[in-house]
C-alpha cells in the first residue's frame, strides 16, 4: 500500500503530512522510507534535479465498472525501487561461454517474465500490467522535458 492512504502516520513524531521531503519532493511517500545510507537519498535528489522536477510515473489502471481514473500516478523513485523482485546473476569463464548461456536463457525470458508477474498493484490500485519494469524505468528517468530516448542506429 506504498503511497496509499495514511501509511505515513506510522512514523514517529507529530509530523503533518510530508512537511519535509527534501530529496524526492513526493506528496505520496515520505523520504524517511529510504535507507539512511547517503547513496540512496543522493541518487533520488540527483535524478529529481537533473529532470528539473520530481519523478512522474504513470501506468494504466485496470478498468472495471468501479474504476474512474484511467491511470495510476506516482511521484517518487520509491515506487520503482521499492517493488519486490528476484534477481539472478550468472558468472561465466569466457565470452564464448557467456554468449552460449545468453542464447540458452534468452528464449526463456518471456516465460520467466510471465512467471514473475507479481506486481500488479501500485499506490493501492490494480494496474492493467503484469510486471514492474515500466514503473522502474519511469522512476529512474532523469531526462528533462524535451529530451527523448536516442534512436539506435
Amino acid at each position: 500500500m506504498l503511497g496509499a492512504g495514511d501509511y505515513y502516520e506510522k512514523f514517529e513524531g507529530e509530523r503533518t503530512e510530508f512537511e519535509s521531503n527534501p530529496y524526492s519532493l513526493s506528496s505520496l511517500v515520505h523520504d524517511e522510507i529510504m535507507t539512511k545510507h547517503p547513496r540512496f537519498p543522493t541518487l533520488v535528489q540527483n535524478i529529481r534535479e537533473r529532470r528539473g522536477r520530481k519523478v512522474a510515473i504513470e501506468v494504466p489502471a485496470y478498468m472495471d465498472s468501479l474504476t474512474i481514473e484511467k491511470t495510476i500516478k506516482m511521484d517518487a523513485m520509491a515506487f520503482g525501487m521499492g517493488a519486490c523482485c528476484l534477481q539472478a546473476t550468472f558468472s561465466c569463464t569466457s565470452l564464448e561461454q557467456a554468449r552460449h548461456m545468453y542464447d540458452q536463457l534468452h528464449i526463456l525470458s518471456p516465460l520467466m517474465m510471465a512467471l514473475s508477474a507479481s506486481t500488479p498493484i501500485f499506490n493501492g490500485k490494480l494496474t492493467d500490467m503484469d510486471t514492474r519494469w515500466s514503473v522502474i524505468a519511469q522512476s529512474v528517468d532523469c531526462r528533462r522535458p524535451g529530451e527523448s530516448i536516442p534512436k539506435s542506429r
